[in-house]
């Protein structure tokens, strides 16, 4: 999808299988942060199912040159400044919904060929750690490269980095379950809790910043929604 062009006002793009219009979008402008507008949009859609893509009031609505688009809430676009560019166009988000299958030309070549490539993805040596342990599986790796970004990038390296893999995660016993992105096998996000004491987020907050989370952790956890 191209959206050309720029609103007068805020505005979404609401798709339901073929039907797609522009739909106003002011009560969600100016004050709802991406949880909010998302779960605004849901009910509006009456499917909780609805996948949204969504800016922030603070960083996207603002124009900041690195916004990110988040994605239905837990995921998000965060790469290249995509939530500047909807802010840009008044575009507060894109609502997408479809109860209808997928028409293949040739079906049984597709599935042939998602069957071998399903085969190949579990033969190579790094989906299982991305499926046991998440993304966080390679922090030891990327310690040892020099790139873990460490007091805002002036560093690449942090002398213990082992409790902020995935296998700690695991072994400690902070992992509750594996999600998945919407049809994707491997699962690499981490749903953790850690019931007590303190804790960190593994690059951005920690060793990047060299803050202590819990006097930051709730006004973090509002900027991720701005």
């Amino acid at each position: 999808m191209i959206v050309r062009g720029k609103a007068k006002k805020p505005v979404y793009i609401f798709i339901d299988n073929d039907f797609a219009e522009i739909r106003d979008a002011s009560k969600l402008w100016g004050g709802k942060d991406v949880r909010e507008a998302t779960n605004l949009l849901k009910e509006e859609t009456k499917d909780p199912n609805t996948q949204v893509l969504c800016i922030g009031q603070g960083g996207g609505e603002n124009k900041v040159a690195y916004a990110s688009i988040n994605v239905t809430i837990h995921n998000i676009a965060a790469r290249g400044g995509g939530g500047a560019l909807m802010g840009d166009k008044n575009l507060k988000a894109i609502t997408v919904r479809g109860t209808k299958g997928v028409e293949v030309v040739d079906s049984e070549r597709f599935s042939g060929r998602v069957s071998t490539l399903f085969k190949k993805m579990k033969e190579a040596p790094g989906v299982p750690p991305l499926n046991r342990y998440g993304t966080s599986s390679g922090m030891l790796m990327i310690n040892d490269l020099g790139a873990v970004p460490t007091k805002n990038f002036t560093m690449g390296r942090m002398d213990d980095v082992s409790t902020l893999t995935g296998q700690h995660l695991v072994e400690a016993g902070y992992l509750k379950r594996r999600v998945s992105c919407y049809s994707c096998p491997v699962a690499c996000h981490r749903y953790c809790t850690v019931e007590e004491g303190p804790f960190e987020e593994l690059i951005l907050v920690d060793q990047n910043l060299r803050l202590f989370p819990l006097l930051v952790l709730d006004a973090i956890l509002k900027i991720h929604l701005w």
